[in-house]
Formats: C-alpha cells, structure tokens, sequence
C-alpha cells in the first residue's frame, strides 16, 4: 500500500530514492547563505519527487478514463469510432451488436465472449436511466466503475439481477426513487463509466438472438425517463473517423500532460475521506510547481520513475495471488481500496475488469517450466476431467500479443472456451486446448486456438466463478510444450 512514506515496494523493483541530504542528517548548518538556499531547493526537488511518484500511480487510472470521457464529448450522437469502439455524448450509451473488432487498439486486453457497450457520465448534470431487458437466463452484468476504475455496482445476472430501469446518480443526488425504478445506483465520483457485458455464443443463430435483446438496451438522462422503454436498433449506428493508430493501445495518459491532467482530475472529484491528507498533499505540490523550478524539477524525476513503477505490472504472472503453474491474478481488482500501487497496474494491464464475485482473470505469460511463450512454438493445455475451469456462468481463453491485443488468424479466432460449443473432450473426459500459431490439424482445430507469432501471454476468463477458485484453492494445470 501507498503512502505518504517511501513505499517498500519501489525499493524492491530497484527504484531507491537519488536524495542526498548528507548535511541535513548532520545537523549542520550551511555554511553561508548561497549554500543554505541550495540545500533548501535539493529538499524541495526531492520531496516533490517522493510525492509526485506516488501521485503518478495514485492518478494514473483516474487520467486514463477523464481523456477517454473527453475524447468522445464531441461526437454528435451515439456511434462507433472508426467503425469499432461504440462511443456517445456524456450520459448516453452506445452499443455493439457483435464481438469487440479483433484490430481495435483503443483496450487493451480485450474479449470476444460478450457484447460490449460503454456509458461515460458527468453525474454533476444529473442522474441517469439504464434499462435493462429480461435476459433470461443469458449472463449480463452492468459493470459501473467510479473514477478510479473502482466497481461500485454490478447488477447482474449472478445477483439476480431483476430486468427494468436502474438509475445511477452522483454523490451528491438527493431526492426519491422515481416510481418504476428497480434500484438507485450511486457513483461516489460524477465521473462513472458504465459497461454492460452481455454473453453471446459464436454462431449466427445466437447472434439473431442476442440483437434482438441489445436492442432493447438503452441509457439516456433522468430528463427524458417515462417509464417506457425506449429501444435502438445498435445496428445501424453511424460511424465517426479516428484517430491514427500505432501497435500499442493508444495513448489515454500522456507524460507532457500528466501535471495538468491531474490538476483536473483533482478538482472533479471529491477524494474518500481516508485520502483527504494524501490529496491536499499532491495539491500543495502541484500548486508549488507553478513558482518552484526546484518543485517542478522533483515532479519530473516522478513522471519517468513513476512510469517505470507502473509498467513493472505489465506482465500477467507479476499479480499477487497464484495457481499454480506460473498462472496468476489479482483477487482485489475493481476494489483495490488503497492498495494504489495495484489499481493501477489492473488499469494499465487490463483496464474495466469486473471484481472478481463476478470474473476472475487468470493470465500467464510463461509456459509450465517458466520460459517465455513464444509463437514459434506449439502448446497445449489439458483439464482434467474434473478439474475444467471452474465458472458457473462460462469461461474463455484469450490469446494476446505482447501488446496485449489480439493477432488476426486464418480461422478468426480470438478466444476458446464455452461460447464453442464444438469443442471435443478426450476419451477420459479431460479437454485439452491446442495453443499454436499454425494448425494442429484438421481434427484437432475445433480446439485450437491460434496465438500470435511472437511473444504471447494467455488469459483465463472466468464469469461467475466458482467458489473453490475466488478462495485461491483451484490448481491451473501446466501450458506444455508439445511437438
């Protein structure tokens, strides 16, 4: 956990401060005045360092989803971005109708088991409607993260969840639950990004299904509720261009603006009671910076080593909690509370996770003997028969490149697990997974799952997990090199 104290953590990762107060700890007293001002700024840098790296990690996931807000503000009307990512006007909702697009560079470490939607609100202007159709028996859950990607609801299919009109407001709404309203939902942030997932299995005949039912999903301002439902046809959403895209996820948090972001960020959002010293803090010092070069000299030794702290947490298998066989996860992601260092590798690894009551993500990036996955070389990963992947609503196995995106593939597959329902168990009722860049053959690619050609990194998907798994008792087996 982070505090205003030096964190055990960044020493650990080789990360010690570069603070020189020698004449400090003696008690000293400079020499002469010229002196005695360089020993006061030195403190001052480096005391803005200290606190500038904690308020980089601290900010980090805040920053990434305030520019994601403000990069869809000036779209006109819901739609989709380059054709892809569905994007909307503050307080309104854009759906897809299909799998998130293999090739889409705005999130990272996505799925291809649900379709996605996203909401982001200004809560200031007022409450907004979610409605939400009789899913029957299909998995949902309505994945609304505060401003800090912290969940602070999911109704859902795993809570039973009842269809109709839930309405989320900010922290400061007063007033009463309108007739027809299952449930108020409040967001301690006015910033909320709200995510719904719906399952769909991979043929054409559950998509026709499950259009008809994301048609009947909407959002809009508490303004325009009737207590009538007011469906969208999602597939003929209009498209808006955008921007140019690189290899990597684009870039939602930006060094050269970071200071200034979070200035913003600071402002917005009134802090929990517990961070209200923390946060003082980092306002003191941002507001120092403006008439300190010595302030400002610290928070730019912060940017860089900041950077280097948070992409330690890149990598799946440096999570916490372990199963086994390099596998590993972070069993507080999407309620990190204070541990900051933690929110914000989930945010910079796979941002928009659900807690874990809902879906646990379980990731490797080394085969069973703690080498590197490469995609020149073949893998397969066998369950026993007792022992498939422990979801009471499904689960999947996604693939990633080294940026955490998917890799195109001759089959189009991005994921395997129980939206394939052509999967084949081995004779003893064991499942194994073929993981490799070129086919195993033609009787063996119902289970195949292709991966990238280069490094890669797996990650284990379970919706509604089951009870032996959420308490760390579940074994993931070995991803083994075959021949």
């Amino acid at each position: 956990m982070f505090s205003l104290q030096f964190s055990p953590i960044a020493a650990a990762l080789g990360l010690a401060l570069s603070i020189n107060l020698g004449a400090v700890a003696e008690e000293k007293t400079p020499g002469n005045a010229a002196e005695s001002t360089q020993v006061y700024q030195k403190a001052q840098e480096d005391y803005a360092y200290l606190i500038g790296k904690q308020a980089y990690i601290w900010g980090w996931p805040a920053i990434n989803l305030h520019n994601r807000r403000a990069a869809m503000q000036p779209v006109p009307r819901p739609g989709l971005v380059g054709g892809i990512i569905p994007v909307a006007p503050v307080n309104q909702l854009s759906m897809l109708t299909d799998y998130l697009d293999a090739g889409q560079r705005f999130v990272l470490t996505p799925n291809q088991d649900v379709i996605y939607g996203q909401m982001f609100t200004d809560l200031g202007k007022g409450p907004v409607v979610f409605q939400v159709p009789d899913f029957g028996a299909r998995y949902w859950v309505l994945h609304c993260m505060d401003a800090y990607t912290e969940v602070f609801a999911a109704p859902g299919s795993r809570i039973k969840s009842k269809p109709g009109f839930y309405m989320i407001v900010g922290p400061d709404w007063q007033g009463e639950k309108p007739a027809g309203v299952v449930e108020v939902l409040r967001s301690p942030t006015n910033l909320a990004w709200v995510v719904p997932r719906i399952f769909m299995d991979d043929n054409s005949q559950d998509r026709e299904t499950v259009r008809s039912l994301v048609n009947q999903v909407n959002a809009y301002p508490l303004s325009q509720f009737d207590g009538t439902p007011k469906n969208v046809d999602w597939h003929e959403l209009p498209k808006f261009p955008a921007p140019a895209q690189s290899k990597g996820e684009v870039r939602w948090v930006k060094n050269e603006t970071f200071w200034a972001d979070l200035a913003t960020v600071l402002s917005e959002n009134q802090p929990r009671p517990e961070e209200v010293a923390l946060i003082d803090a980092f306002k003191r010092t941002l507001e120092l910076a403006k008439t300190s070069p010595a302030t400002q000299r610290g928070l730019d030794r912060a940017l860089a080593h900041g950077a280097m702290l948070l992409n330690a947490g890149f990598s799946f298998s440096i999570h916490p909690d372990k199963f086994g066989n390099q596998w590993a996860a972070d069993l507080t992601a999407g309620a990190a509370g204070s541990d900051y260092l933690r929110r914000a590798w989930v945010a910079k690894a796979y941002i928009a996770t659900n807690k874990p009551d809902d879906a646990l993500y379980l990731g490797t990036d080394f085969d069973g003997s703690g080498e590197r996955l490469q995609g020149s070389q073949p893998y397969s990963l066998t369950f026993a028969a007792d022992q498939l992947p422990p979801a009471e609503a499904f689960w999947s196995i996604s693939a990633y490149d080294g940026e955490h995106f998917f890799e195109t593939n001759r089959i189009n597959r991005f994921s395997i697990g129980t939206k394939n329902r052509d999967l084949k168990k081995n004779a003893d009722g064991s499942l194994t997974i073929y993981l490799q860049h070129t086919s195993p053959g033609a009787n063996k690619e119902s289970n195949w799952l292709p991966v990238p050609k280069g490094d890669f990194s797996l990650l284990l998907r379970l919706y509604s997990p089951g009870h032996s798994v959420v308490k760390g008792e579940y074994m993931m087996p070995p991803v083994s090199k075959t021949k």
